[in-house]
């Protein structure tokens, strides 16, 4: 009796596996992809940003110094600080970026064909299987 709700329970398990059809989103090849690249725009942009505001800022202070003109009305030292903020902000993006890649490439989820018995004829029959890439 034991033998055979073991095997019923095992039959039962390796038939729901062969029911699934979607993939998980979280280790898809294609769910990191676009990851990281979403990513890597938001750092551009915010590298962008932060580059341009510190250049405008840079320039605004030299030409004001140049012409003798009062900095203390118009202070672009919190403007500056804030574009080096935003710079040292899109670091992390740029590396999270890096790892979604790495991990996309690293880990996938394949639909493996494997030869089954049915019926007195062999098939065959697509199984998920998780496909990863070692590099030396």
């Amino acid at each position: 009796m034991k033998k055979t709700l073991l095997s019923l329970f095992l039959l039962f398990s390796i038939l729901q596996v062969f029911a699934q059809e979607e993939k998980s989103k979280e280790l898809s090849k294609e769910y990191h992809l676009r990851k990281s690249k979403n990513q890597k725009t938001t750092a551009f942009i915010l590298l962008g940003t932060g580059s341009a505001v510190v250049v405008t800022s840079l320039l605004v202070l030299i030409k004001r110094n140049k012409n003798h003109e009062s900095i203390d009305e118009y202070s672009w030292g919190p403007i500056f600080a804030a574009g080096v903020v935003t710079d040292l902000v899109s670091i992390p993006w740029f590396f999270t970026s890096a790892w979604h890649k790495k991990q996309a490439a690293s880990i996938a989820i394949a639909n493996q064909k494997n030869l089954w018995y049915q019926k007195n004829n062999v098939a065959f029959v697509t199984q998920p299987a998780i496909k990863i890439t070692i590099r030396l």
